[in-house]
């Protein structure tokens, strides 16, 4: 939108910077001293995960509490890893609703020996995951069934925007990976959940002095062209 053009030679080691104005310094100013964090000193009660601790969680992969989604968290693994055997694949089927469902959770087995399943290891129809498979990106939600850290890898299933049928239902498609390498996957937050969609983070508009515009972008209305 802006160019900026130097009116003199920059030299090496020098730095460009903007003056945000002293309305922004100001406010921030007062957002520093007013601000109040959203966690109790003493942790007595469960607390957002920051974008600052949620990066930090991704040095310590294999711990177990930081595998387990919460609400502002969930783990993504690389989509160029997801197998695409028929071995790998999971199907999971909507709950019948009024039908007693056996400890096994499986809810059909077809003529080529597949499984549909009401869940697996915890993991239903409607489970969010599905939802955010949806979007298009590099990086799949997983879960993480198990891990070992001496082999580097974790035993994970991939949530899918794959569908199946069956009896003309709708089934969605989980891809499981017993061997993942722990490069391949990481922990981010849930959309919508990092700082800055949080409600008291700081917000102020940037300004930009008219000095910083040339003389001649500012009569344009006067000037009669013809």
């Amino acid at each position: 939108v802006i160019d900026i053009v130097a009116t003199r030679t920059i030299e090496p080691d020098e730095e460009i910077t903007i003056d945000y104005g002293g309305n922004w310094s100001e406010a921030w100013e007062r957002h520093v001293t007013n601000f109040k964090s959203p966690c109790p000193v003493d942790n007595s009660v469960p607390c957002f995960k920051s974008s600052k601790l949620v990066n930090e969680m991704n040095g310590d992969k294999f711990n177990v509490a930081n595998q387990a989604w919460s609400e502002d968290h969930f783990t993504v693994c690389r989509r160029s890893e997801m197998p695409a055997t028929d071995e790998s694949v999971i199907f999971i089927v909507p709950r019948a609703k009024g039908k007693s469902h056996t400890k096994s959770e499986v809810a059909h087995i077809d003529n080529d020996g597949n499984e549909y399943r009401w869940s697996f290891r915890g993991i239903e129809f409607d489970h969010e995951g599905f939802d955010l498979a949806s979007t298009p990106s590099d990086w799949y939600p997983c879960v993480t069934l198990d891990s070992s850290e001496d082999d580097n890898t974790l035993d994970v299933v991939y949530f899918t925007f794959e569908t199946s049928t069956l009896d003309d239902e709708e089934v969605n498609v989980l891809r499981r990976d017993r061997m993942l390498l722990a490069e391949d996957i990481k922990f981010m937050n849930k959309p919508y959940k990092s700082d800055m969609y949080w409600e008291g983070a700081f917000r102020h508009p940037i300004e930009i002095p008219d000095s910083i515009f040339p003389p001649l972008w500012k009569d344009l209305a006067a000037q009669n062209f013809r």
